[in-house]
């Protein structure tokens, strides 16, 4: 097991996520990992199914586990220097204030680094295009799914480069990727009765999505937790990355904690 990684505070001042970050069914009781109690630990709550700040260590069902560097893989072996990826997949974007929902599909160029890092430089349509910054890009064209009209929504990046870290948490094998250094920005808009919206959103630091071993790479799962801010509004933007969300490289990226 690799050693504990102690997260650097001035490294992570508007990202901590707030509520639950991720959650799975370990023996039969439900396990919720929460967010960190401590400089490098992490909450797991039992027999819960969900966490909050006030929750106290004292009622008896809380533990710490440690949160630990995990690291990069391609082709089985580690990552020695930079090398090139590719992520491409679906993401539902999602204000669960005003129910707006829209699925955006994208492709994303960065490099993983030795060790647990990872940095995404540019992110592109599907056609190869750079989607850009709003007004000037062209973004992401998304499908809408609610609230917003059929064929108008678009999705941008803000603040690339975006930073995230691989960690391992706990015993149970469960690994996360975390954004680091910079919160993620992202606008998007669309036409809601004629008129153009706009919701701006920040994912802070330490936000955080599980990331699974599969066949053809590493797969982002589920909702990236806590919440984003969108438009001043804590904790009301959620990314869920729909199934096929790979990592790939020019071998078959993996993740590993030995």
């Amino acid at each position: 097991m690799r050693k504990l990684h102690v997260v650097v505070l001035t490294l992570v001042v508007a990202f901590s996520f707030g509520a639950v970050v991720a959650s799975t069914a370990m023996a039969e009781e439900a396990t919720v990992l929460c967010v960190p109690w401590l400089n490098g630990l992490w909450m797991l709550r039992t027999n819960a199914t969900t966490c909050a700040e006030e929750l106290a260590a004292s009622d008896g069902n809380w533990e710490l586990t440690e949160m630990l560097l995990a690291f990069w893989l391609v082709g089985g072996e580690p990552v020695l220097s930079e090398l090139l990826v590719l992520a491409e997949g679906e993401i539902r974007v999602k204000n669960i204030s005003n129910s707006a929902e829209i699925d955006c599909s994208f492709h994303a160029e960065g490099s993983i680094w030795p060790e647990s890092l990872l940095e995404i430089t540019e992110v592109l349509d599907l056609l190869g295009t750079t989607v850009g910054k709003l007004p000037a890009g062209p973004g992401i064209l998304c499908t809408s799914l609610t609230i917003c009209e059929t064929g108008d929504a678009r999705a941008f990046p803000e603040n690339l480069p975006w930073h995230f870290e691989l960690e391992l948490v706990g015993a149970g094998g469960l690994y996360f990727l975390l954004i680091t250094l910079n919160a993620v920005l992202y606008e998007f808009t669309c036409l809601v009765l004629g008129i153009e919206i706009t919701e701006s959103c920040e994912a802070p630091v330490e936000s955080a999505a599980e990331q699974l071993n599969v066949a053809a790479g590493v797969e982002a799962m589920g909702v990236l937790l806590p919440l984003a801010n969108c438009n001043g509004v804590s904790e009301v933007g959620e990314n869920e990355g729909l199934a096929g969300n790979i990592l790939l490289s020019e071998g078959v990226v993996s993740v590993s904690s030995e």
